[in-house]
């Protein structure tokens, strides 16, 4: 078979990145939301069960130990932390359409919002876990419902598709 070339534009701009009143809201939100989740951890573990539920392939909790409730909190952290970092650095982001001078703010703009959008998003649906955890280990619930990943994954897939179709537009 014949090697697949993968062509990346990569600009290396030294363009600096206003931010929007919006964009500064949604990361300040983010911190915040990321600070209550541990809060929550914190707090719903010294009140629940010492059995914290875990789940199987079908959404079923199965029972695991308390510690493993820190677990979701701390990848979250980790995402987020990481997401952070690498924001910082968009002009090496791939873009859907040729960069130029004039659109390279624009651009730029939009790949790091992306990022600060799909943070926010990350912190709020590994808060939906976490309360869903503690809502099962004080039998409210069962387990997570059949809608939770579908819905997730489907506003996730809108979430990216209108910000391509943005920066599609934008260049």
């Amino acid at each position: 078979m014949g090697k697949i070339i993968r062509v990346a534009l990569v600009m290396k701009s030294n363009a600096k990145i206003q931010l929007s009143t919006t964009y500064k809201f949604i990361e300040i939100a983010g911190w915040v939301l990321l600070v209550i989740l541990w809060m929550f951890s914190v707090a719903t573990r010294s009140v629940s069960h010492p059995i914290v539920p875990s789940y199987n392939d079908y959404g079923r909790a199965v029972n695991d130990s308390a510690i493993s409730a820190f677990i979701i909190p701390a990848i979250c952290t980790v995402l987020f932390i990481g997401m952070t970092f690498i924001n910082r650095y968009s002009h090496l982001f791939t873009f859907p359409g040729v960069v130029t001078t004039e659109t390279e703010r624009k651009q730029y703009g939009l790949a790091a919002g992306l990022i600060r959008v799909l943070k926010l998003f990350m912190v709020i649906v590994y808060m939906l876990i976490v309360l869903f955890d503690y809502l099962i280990s004080l039998n409210r619930m069962k387990g997570i419902s059949l809608w939770f990943m579908p819905t997730v994954l489907i506003s996730l897939c809108l979430l990216i598709v209108f910000y391509i179709l943005k920066a599609k537009k934008t260049a």
